[in-house]
């Protein structure tokens, strides 16, 4: 690959958890890095 070309990534499809934060009046988030979501491509 030439200068300024993007090559295929290799991300991961993780889980990730939502909780209301009663105090900061805001959501936090976090990633659940060991449950990794893997896509399934459905046949036509």
């Amino acid at each position: 690959m030439g200068p300024g070309m993007v090559g295929p990534s290799r991300s991961r499809i993780v889980a990730i958890v939502k909780q209301w934060n009663e105090k900061a009046g805001v959501y936090t988030f976090s990633v659940k890095g060991n449950e990794v979501i893997v896509p399934v491509m459905r046949e036509k």
